[in-house]
């Protein structure tokens, strides 16, 4: 079903991602240490160049974050309906089954439907 290699080396590269990140945001941060002042609409706020950018990704994180949980929730549901339709479909198949189990037997050199031809010993297919 699955193919468990490329599963067990992620967390690893995902660790390393972090890392390296980090590094980075931590030299951006070093060598942008200006203050800036940033405005919207009448609100202006004086604060470092470093600050700034890390609340702006923040929220933009948050917001991807917020609209990643409607697909999500959209995701599960249609699981959930999925999971409900296979097991009716799966009680159906159950009702076929036992339906076609207790029907008249087959047999193998049949004249008509379900009549042996004269002088033929009926013997089941199985």
């Amino acid at each position: 079903m699955f193919n468990l290699e490329g599963v067990i080396g992620l967390p690893i590269i995902m660790l390393l991602l972090g890392m390296v990140s980090t590094i980075v945001i931590v030299a951006f941060a070093l060598q942008n240490g200006r203050v800036v002042t940033v405005s919207f609409f009448d609100w202006s706020i004086e604060a470092s160049l470093v600050l700034v950018i890390m609340v702006t990704a923040l929220m933009g994180f948050i917001t991807a974050l917020f609209f990643e949980l409607f697909v999500q929730l959209k995701l599960r549901y249609k699981l959930f309906k999925m999971g409900r339709q296979l097991k009716q479909l799966e009680e159906e198949v159950q009702i076929l089954k036992t339906k076609t189990t207790s029907a008249v037997p087959i047999f193998a050199n049949q004249a008509g439907v379900g009549e042996p031809a004269a002088g033929d010993v009926p013997t089941p297919i199985v």
